[in-house]
């Protein structure tokens, strides 16, 4: 069996400060943090494209990001082809729906489809979306 490489000093110090950063970043911004509304709505100070972008990019990060690429890695231009066709659900998502979703003062998303369309409605929103999320994951 092979020994692993040896890693250099310069690897280790670089980990170790981007390490320390994170801490600091950490410890400062969460003393402003008393309750959920700082913690999901920055105390109601954001706007809404802010939040709106903030949602967006909580869903959609690690699935754009990690798993698209892998994706497009193996099937190539219909990576591209399912990206443009999600395209008009996120727009509209963005400018519609965070808008609406600000203007009720509500800390989540599902806070808001439970505030503005009741509880059946969040219940199917949640149901359906565990198969969808599972998927994703593969």
């Amino acid at each position: 069996m092979q020994n692993p490489p040896q890693l250099e000093w310069s690897f280790w110090f670089v980990l170790c400060s981007y390490a320390v950063l994170l801490i600091g970043v950490s410890v400062y911004v969460g003393r402003m943090i008393n309750n959920t509304d700082d913690f999901y709505r920055g105390g109601g100070n954001n706007t809404w494209w802010a939040s709106g972008l903030s949602f967006f990019m909580t869903t959609t990060s690690a699935s754009v990001f990690v798993a698209n690429a892998s994706f497009a890695y193996n099937y190539g231009l219909l990576n591209i082809c399912l990206i443009i066709a999600q395209l008009p659900v996120f727009v509209l998502g963005y400018f519609v729906f965070a808008r609406l979703w600000h203007r009720t003062g509500c800390e989540s998303a599902i806070e808001f489809i439970d505030h503005r369309y009741g509880k059946a409605t969040t219940k199917f929103f949640l149901w359906t979306g565990i198969p969808i999320r599972l998927l994703k994951t593969r």
